[in-house]
């Protein structure tokens, strides 16, 4: 009875995600000039604004991870991979990249992050996503870090 009412506690406290779960083959890359611009407000994120609007945070520049970031198919509101961190990885090399909204198909990146990638800033690529865990406080994605 006891390992049954744990797993209940568990499953109501961390619920599986309702999304479209991403693929475990290759996704499609493209970028957008929109996500390179720093002064782009998260309130215009549309699906996923009330998780990503917060005091420190109201344009794309004000998150960590800037300017690796991007939206992909999967996610669908807040319930559903908003600020989720994935791995994305090209040939040899490999980024992490926020996703902060929903993407018509594949991952949509900034053009910087597709050069980080990739090498250029435009095209069609096919990359390996995987989730990167991102621990109990998604803070460390998304404020800037502090000095002083």
């Amino acid at each position: 009875m006891l390992p049954t009412i744990i797993l209940i506690v568990f499953m109501f406290l961390f619920p599986p995600s309702l999304a479209a779960s991403p693929p475990s083959s290759p996704i499609n890359l493209t970028s957008s000039p929109y996500y390179d611009d720093k002064q782009f407000p998260l309130s215009k994120l549309g699906r996923c604004s009330d998780v990503l609007v917060g005091k420190d945070r109201k344009v794309l520049g004000d998150l960590k991870n800037f300017p690796k970031v991007g939206l992909a198919y999967f996610v669908h509101g807040p319930q559903t991979d908003c600020g989720s961190c994935w791995r994305l990885s090209y040939k040899n090399d490999s980024i992490d990249v926020l996703a902060l909204d929903n993407a018509g198909d594949g991952f949509v990146l900034s053009e910087e992050a597709l050069k980080m990638l990739t090498g250029t800033t435009t095209g069609r690529f096919s990359a390996m996503i995987q989730q990167v865990p991102t621990g109990s406080s998604l803070s460390r994605w998304f404020l800037p870090e502090r000095s002083g």
